[in-house]
């Protein structure tokens, strides 16, 4: 029997149309999906560069010249200028050096203007007994209390607080100011603070600490002074901490050496040095 041979079919004209342009929308499908996926991998790629400008922007201090000085120093990370509330703060912590630790300095000088709305309570750190005085200082007789644990010390350095965190600071604070920057050195003023601000935040998690940019100083200190407040900003700045800025007050006056003691240290403000001091600390603490 002959084999009969069959003839494969050729789709209709209509069929093959459906088919082209069903073919026609995939490739267009595809092509579309393939020019969103670059653009979104374009526009990643032009945020993650935005962000990295960004960052860099902030995190790296900027550099200025102090009028008071001549001297280049860093301007602090802009998060870290802002204002520090002192609303509902009844337990104030300082720790500092011989800038703020005795009777007619920057402190002493400050609770008495916040005296002027409350009882403020100020117990002055004794560093020969390595002690807080029996009798504290009163000022004010309003009805809102508020208590200052003044632990500075003369010659202290940022880390000097740690070992004896519980006894300069027997109350739980509500904010606590660093002051320091005149001793020490530039490579180890960061360790310093840090060890100071860890054993703070074990202590009192709740606290709210400020770091406070401190005067300048004429020789022979201007320089270390200038290196060591760098290294301050910086350090603040990497932690996201408020900065108090009392270098500027200073550096605004006409003469530094009218508002320093002639001492020798170049480093130690004089009453008018002082008052400069306190009320920068009461324009930034409000």
């Amino acid at each position: 029997m002959p084999s009969v041979r069959r003839t494969k079919r050729r789709p209709s004209i209509t069929k093959r149309a459906k088919i082209t342009t069903v073919a026609c929308l995939g490739t267009a499908v595809v092509l579309t999906f393939t020019g969103l996926n670059l653009a979104n991998r374009e526009s990643l790629a032009e945020n993650a560069a935005a962000a990295e400008a960004y960052n860099a922007k902030v995190t790296t201090p900027a550099i200025a010249t102090s009028p008071a000085t001549g001297t280049a120093t860093s301007s602090p990370a802009p998060q870290t200028s802002e204002q520090v509330s002192l609303d509902g703060a009844s337990i104030i912590s300082v720790l500092g050096d011989s800038t703020g630790n005795s009777s007619g300095e920057w402190v002493d000088l400050w609770a008495q203007d916040l005296a002027k709305n409350a009882t403020v309570t100020v117990h002055m750190w004794d560093q020969l007994k390595q002690q807080y005085y029996s009798q504290p200082k009163v000022y004010g007789t309003a009805e809102k209390q508020i208590t200052i644990w003044n632990g500075s010390m003369s010659g202290a350095s940022a880390d000097y607080p740690v070992d004896k965190l519980s006894v300069i600071q027997p109350e739980t604070p509500d904010i606590v100011l660093l002051s320091f920057g005149h001793n020490g050195t530039p490579q180890n003023i960061g360790p310093a603070f840090q060890a100071t601000y860890d054993a703070i935040a074990s202590a009192a998690p709740e606290a709210e600490t400020s770091v406070i940019i401190q005067n300048p100083a004429n020789p022979p200190r201007t320089e270390r002074t200038d290196e060591n407040q760098a290294a301050v900003k910086q350090w603040a700045g990497t932690n996201g901490l408020p900065t108090l800025d009392v270098r500027s007050a200073f550096d605004t006056k006409p003469d530094l050496t009218a508002l320093l003691l002639d001492d020798g240290t170049g480093v130690h403000p004089n009453d008018a040095g002082s008052r400069v001091w306190a009320d920068a600390i009461i324009t930034a603490l409000r």
